[in-house]
């Protein structure tokens, strides 16, 4: 309230309260007491109540607006407590962005929040009186901006000051918006190179710059024809400006014109050649065009000219890991996990996502050396990784998609190298459907399908198996895959061995014999034991039989189990057979 008015109801409650010492205060001392707590009429009134049980003058008027007060906690707890998830974080956005009014779209931008999102909390906040709305005109425009009352600052400091988390999220995302706004705000006086990065010294490449800036306007309302029109009458307007074919080569590859796209890009390192951006977007369409090792010199030359841009070596990991150079990719990766005092989380995220993709693939060439102990290694590095990334953002389904990948990739390892119950944990956690808040992450139909055979035909042979759980994994897989399918009909396949299995009689007890012969045209052969002979197929040797081996097969001392013939009645065939 205005302090003339503040004054006046100073000396009313003072009267009420028959407070005669305070009555006798000079309106210049009054003034300066109500200023303390900026005229508000809750806080005069609150302060005096404070005086008349006993505080002096100086204290009930002072730190009165900390956030840890009684008049703070009396004021705000209870509404607090009752605020959504969203309104919370605009609130923690609004500290954060310091005690100037703040913009819708930049309170947006900083809570992170859609538009829906956005107004519904902003109603609720405006209800309790926790945010005020303030309406200016700009030449073009009316612009709602927000603000908050100090005492409300004073609290909803002290809860941010608990969640040091959020209050980490929130202040690193302020700091890049910052830069983005100081640039936004020198930008409007000039479009000077050291400005903004992008090389503009002459007039015509200001013109070039407002051409690229009007295509990139057009591609958002999906204007292709108009957009292509803008980005070429800048290369006309600039023929030697760098940053317009590196914007230009970005619109053709998103538009799927692969070879143009590349060309530009490459016009743009020889118009800048000391451009790290140029060498870097030229390195990353490289990749994308599968010329992995032109990718990595060009982005090799662009770290070099500024390696303190981390995404660099993030791309250049990725690039080694498709050239399957997996430990410069690893160091890569280390490097552009560097920490920093303003960490960017999407970057972040996106290292992590791609070194553990790396660890994965790594894993992968392990294993065709047959080196187990590596494999497995590896692929525990994936997981532990892909965990660290999911620790940071939990609703990112790129994230949940590698993360159910590496669960299946890890579970066949294990389930192989040591065992089904050392790998069923990860195959189990790659069809787990994650419910995070109010939203829930079901895995692909193709790593249910795919995790669901293996469970099913790596616990098909284990001694305790249980039926009924290989028949439910074997139905689950059946549910997610196309009828007609190949993984189809190889989980029809596992559901027919494991009915068959259940009818089959075993004779679990080794039988030692010799084969006579084995007919290749008719694939089938003869195993002799104690003047008794057996059919025998190939498939029913334990191990692959190599094709060379087959002919010299006759004579060779073997070991063997019984199953019952399905189709002929009596008769037993040779199964789980050994060499000696």
């Amino acid at each position: 309230m205005p302090e003339k008015d503040a004054i006046i109801l100073f000396r009313l409650i003072a009267k009420e309260r028959n407070r005669i010492d305070l009555l006798r205060l000079s309106d210049q001392t009054i003034s300066s007491l109500v200023n303390r707590v900026k005229c508000y009429p809750l806080l005069i009134k609150w302060s005096i109540g404070l005086i008349c049980l006993g505080k002096d003058l100086d204290s009930s008027f002072s730190q009165i607006l900390d956030g840890e007060s009684e008049i703070a906690k009396f004021s705000f707890e209870d509404v607090f407590k009752l605020l959504s998830d969203n309104s919370k974080t605009i609130l923690y956005s609004m500290i954060v962005f310091g005690e100037k009014p703040i913009s819708k779209y930049v309170l947006m931008h900083l809570s992170n929040l859609d538009e829906d999102q956005f107004e519904d909390s902003v109603k609720e906040l405006i209800l309790t009186s926790l945010i005020i709305p303030e309406v200016r005109g700009s030449e073009t425009e009316l612009i709602t901006e927000y603000s908050m009352l100090s005492l409300t600052r004073g609290f909803i400091e002290t809860k941010l000051d608990e969640d040091k988390k959020i209050k980490g999220i929130l202040s690193t995302r302020y700091f890049h918006l910052s830069q983005e706004l100081a640039e936004y705000e020198k930008s409007q006086s000039s479009y000077s190179q050291s400005l903004f990065s992008l090389g503009i010294k002459t007039p015509e490449e200001k013109v070039a710059f407002n051409y690229v800036k009007a295509a990139k306007n057009f591609v958002q309302k999906n204007d292709i024809e108009k957009a292509e029109k803008n980005f070429e009458q800048a290369v006309r307007v600039a023929p030697q400006f760098s940053y317009v074919y590196s914007e230009f080569s970005k619109f053709e590859f998103w538009r799927g014109h692969y070879p143009q796209g590349l060309e530009l890009a490459k016009k743009a390192v020889e118009v800048a050649p000391d451009n790290y951006h140029a060498w870097f977007n030229y390195g990353i369409y490289l990749r994308k065009n599968q010329q992995l090792s032109e990718a990595v010199l060009s982005l090799i030359k662009a770290k070099e000219l500024n390696p303190n841009h981390l995404p660099i070596y993030n791309e250049l990991g990725r690039a080694y890991t498709f050239l399957g150079e997996y430990d410069k990719a690893e160091s890569e990766f280390n490097a552009a996990l560097k920490e920093e005092k303003y960490p960017n989380y999407r970057h972040k995220i996106m290292t992590l996502q791609f070194k553990a993709d790396n660890y994965r693939r790594w894993a992968g060439s392990f294993l065709s050396r047959k080196d187990t102990i590596h494999e497995i290694e590896s692929f525990k590095k994936a997981f532990d990784t892909i965990i660290q990334a999911l620790d940071i953002d939990k609703k990112d389904r790129y994230l949940w998609r590698l993360y159910r990948e590496i669960c299946k990739d890890l579970g066949i390892a294990l389930s192989i190298i040591e065992g089904f119950n050392y790998g069923r944990p990860y195959l189990e956690k790659s069809i787990q459907t994650m419910y995070l808040e109010k939203s829930e992450i079901k895995p692909e139909k193709k790593i249910i399908s795919d995790s669901c055979f293996y469970l099913a035909a790596l616990s098909l042979h284990e001694k305790a198996k249980d039926p009924q759980q290989i028949e439910s994994w074997i139905n689950l897989g059946l549910n997610n895959c196309h009828v007609g399918s190949k993984q189809y009909e190889k989980l029809n396949s596992l559901l027919k061995e494991l009915k068959n299995e259940s009818n089959n009689l075993h004779i679990e007890e080794r039988i030692h014999g010799t084969i006579r012969f084995y007919n290749s045209n008719r694939k089938f052969g003869l195993v002799d034991t104690n003047g008794k002979s057996y059919i025998f197929f190939l498939s029913g040797f334990r191990d692959k039989i190599e094709q060379n081996a087959i002919i010299n097969l006759g004579e060779k001392k073997v070991s063997f189990l019984l199953q019952k013939d399905q189709t002929i009645e009596n008769r037993f065939n040779a199964i789980d057979i050994i060499f000696e």
